[in-house]
């Protein structure tokens, strides 16, 4: 009796499709959260490096007068940072939350060795914005 009770349990298969699913609910879990984590790390990723550029676009812009070289100042470089955390010169809300102007650096330097075409009038040669 006891026997053809345990050979009957063993043989039963109901609730096996539970078993299987509590086992793997977990590890569907993480990989399902980690997909929207990293899906959320790429669209930011893409809002920042594409900030950025806009700003350096608009750097690239900016007429000469307005770069001085030799002290190293840029006369936009706080409407350079609004442009490139909102991606409006005005704008008060940013493309990425947290972003603040202090985490946007523009640098200038001056390649001195090109001085020909629209550079022959600059003394310092052409300058060189970089937005990061």
């Amino acid at each position: 009796m006891i026997r053809c009770f345990l050979r009957s349990l063993l043989r039963n298969e109901r609730g096996a499709s539970a078993a299987e699913m509590a086992l793997m609910l977990p590890l569907l879990t993480v990989i399902l959260f980690a997909g929207i984590e990293g899906g959320y790390f790429m669209w930011t990723e893409h809002k920042v490096v594409k900030a950025v550029r806009d700003g350096a676009r608009f750097a690239g812009r900016q007429p000469f007068s307005s770069v001085h070289c030799g002290s190293g100042v840029i006369d936009g470089a706080a409407q350079i940072k609004s442009i490139t955390r909102t991606g409006d010169p005005s704008g008060t809300v940013p493309v990425v939350q947290g972003w603040v102007d202090s985490d946007t650096t523009v640098t200038l330097s001056c390649d001195s060795t090109t001085t020909t075409g629209i550079y022959e009038e600059l003394p310092d040669g052409a300058p060189r914005i970089t937005v990061s």
